[in-house]
């Protein structure tokens, strides 16, 4: 192996006779900083939407939730 990591910003061009296909290669370093995963608070969710109410229960714990019959 020569490389490993994975692809960031893919990149296809079709110019209607030629189509150009490219995308840049990331080490897994690449993201160090970044923070992962989504938050998901009614204070940070309504900082975007004000009005939206989606999150409202998010923080509410339901240990016993049964999926399906």
């Amino acid at each position: 192996m020569l490389f490993g990591g994975r692809i960031d910003s893919p990149m296809i061009q079709d110019t209607g006779t030629t189509v150009t296909v490219g995308c840049k290669a990331a080490s897994q370093w690449t993201d160090f900083n970044r923070r992962n995963g989504r938050f998901t608070s009614i204070d940070l969710q309504q900082a975007f939407f004000p009005t939206d109410l989606g999150f409202q229960y998010a923080a509410v714990d339901t240990p016993n939730l049964k999926w399906g019959g």
